[in-house]
């Protein structure tokens, strides 16, 4: 009896300690401060769809693979998972990159400087890409489709500022 209440109590103090740990570490990942720029077009942010205007990109893990995207007016926000992206050092402005399909727009990539984050691409971007290597098949023929299929898209990117 005295070894499991021991136990239980040692549980609980390790978990104490690795929420603790946890929230400092947490507390130090977010020193970079968020980036704004202002966006002159609608675009979706995985299956979300956010109004032209200002929007801000935050970290909000320690490791910076979970970004909040909001309108700097908070009317529209949501949150996603993204990735490193190999550092370029050679670019020092921070920026947005979307691709675009005709007229629709998709957060691709954020920078903050030299540091990059991707975004996972939507169902709604992977549908439209389907769609446009279908079009270049038909239009084109099985040869173009290979070569046109892999960045049916161009990219546009909006600078921004890093606070």
């Amino acid at each position: 009896m005295k070894r499991e209440v021991l136990r239980g109590l040692s549980m609980l103090m390790l978990l104490i300690t690795l929420a603790f740990v946890t929230a400092v570490v947490s507390a130090n990942g977010q020193t970079s401060g968020p980036i704004k720029g202002t966006v002159p077009f609608e675009f979706a942010v995985g299956n979300h769809d956010m109004p032209a205007g200002q929007i801000e990109v935050r970290e909000l893990s320690a490791a910076g693979r979970v970004l909040g995207i909001a309108t700097r007016d908070r009317q529209s926000s949501t949150v996603l998972l993204a990735m490193d992206l190999p550092a370029k050092p050679q670019n020092t402005q921070a920026r947005f990159v979307f691709h675009r399909y005709g007229q629709r727009y998709f957060l691709a990539e954020v920078w903050n400087g030299s540091e990059g984050k991707q975004l996972k691409s939507s169902k709604r971007e992977r549908a439209i890409q389907r769609e446009y290597a279908a079009i270049i098949q038909a239009e084109c023929g099985p040869q173009a489709t290979r070569e046109l299929a892999r960045n049916p898209y161009a990219t546009v990117e909006i600078l921004a500022e890093a606070h």
